[in-house]
């Protein structure tokens, strides 16, 4: 979307530049084990099962952000999770099978920031255990081809 602000002085208008405003897709990952996928160049939020609530206990699923080609996925964000308890994992590839990236499991509060190789996925999984929720992660998930 574009938007422009009009401004009115007395018997004076003027226009400002117009500007591209984009909003983003809130895709959250979900819970009771379950898995989905986000679509290859789709730019999106990445949550945990609660959005902007506090996760709840005993929460796991893992989301596949998919990439194919020359896209590369960076995935930046923060995280405030049960230190030593409640996981945000990232790994290479679709599945919870590849190669965790480094710095992963990430618990605790802090920050994400991966960059991911040209044409392969990224999942991203949560797990939580049986008692303490916090606000969880909040990332952006960003797609580009190779410079």
């Amino acid at each position: 979307s574009w938007y422009y602000a009009t401004v009115t002085c007395g018997a004076n208008t003027g226009a400002s530049n117009p500007l591209q405003v984009d909003v983003l897709p809130v895709v959250l990952v979900p819970t009771g084990g379950g898995n989905n996928s986000s679509a290859c160049g789709t730019n999106v939020v990445l949550k945990d099962h609660a959005g902007d609530s506090n996760y709840a206990n005993n929460a796991s699923g893992y989301t596949v952000l998919d990439a194919v080609g020359t896209a590369v996925i960076n995935l930046s964000g923060t995280y405030t999770t049960e230190s030593g308890w409640d996981y945000v994992y990232v790994y290479y590839g679709a599945g919870i099978g590849g190669t965790q990236v480094t710095g992963s499991p990430f618990n605790g509060t802090g920050s994400i920031n991966v960059t991911g190789v040209a044409g392969q996925a990224l999942t991203v999984r949560f797990t939580s255990d049986g008692s303490g929720v916090y606000a969880g992660f909040n990332l952006t998930a960003t797609y580009s081809a190779p410079s």
